[in-house]
């Protein structure tokens, strides 16, 4: 029983059990909040809730030149680019902002790869950053981020997929842009 004992005759009360319960109880929200904090876990999450389990994806057959590759990439970020400004101009709504927010570093992973000038690490930073956005739009309107974009801009959503969608395969076609050049770190410039 936790709290004061009546069989004691010392007068002092038992908060042994208390204290216990008190420390494992604050583990488990500390735990709870620093899961919810990783921006990493929570865009995992957003994937896996609106996505479903990931697979990955097959490499193509015949390895596609560094431009043409590059040039797939970049009208990658121009679709999705397109996409936000379509469902920010439909009206605003809950997240919207954040939205919106994530059209600057998405910008700058474009220009980055376009120049050829940005490291396999500098532009994963920076498509971390359209995630965190993307993934605090969605904590606003409840995790229904992509309902919400659905019923907002149906036609858009229909022709170019989700937006959780949208970023995972960017994800994908950067790290392959990465993975099919000899330098794993950076492009190689244009002459």
């Amino acid at each position: 029983m936790i709290g004061h004992n009546p069989g004691r005759d010392d007068g002092h009360e038992d908060f042994s059990q208390l204290d216990a319960l008190l420390d494992e109880t604050m583990s488990s929200l500390l735990t709870t909040i620093e899961t919810a904090l990783d921006p990493n876990e929570r865009f995992a999450a957003f994937v896996q809730r609106t996505v479903g389990p990931i697979e990955p994806a097959p490499r193509t057959s015949g390895p596609l030149s560094d431009s043409a590759a590059l040039t797939a990439v970049c009208d990658q970020i121009d679709n999705l680019d397109h996409f936000i400004v379509e469902a920010t101009r439909a009206g605003p709504f809950p997240g919207s902002a954040f939205l919106d927010a994530a059209r600057q570093p998405l910008r700058q992973l474009r220009a980055g790869l376009a120049g050829r000038a940005a490291t396999r690490e500098q532009a994963e930073q920076i498509l971390r950053q359209v995630e965190q956005n993307v993934t605090h739009a969605d904590t606003v309107l409840h995790g229904r981020l992509d309902d919400h974009l659905n019923q907002l801009i149906p036609g858009r959503v229909r022709s170019s997929g989700s937006i959780s969608t949208q970023i995972l395969a960017l994800r994908t076609a950067i790290a392959r842009l990465y993975d099919d050049t000899r330098d794993k770190r950076t492009l190689t410039p244009t002459r």
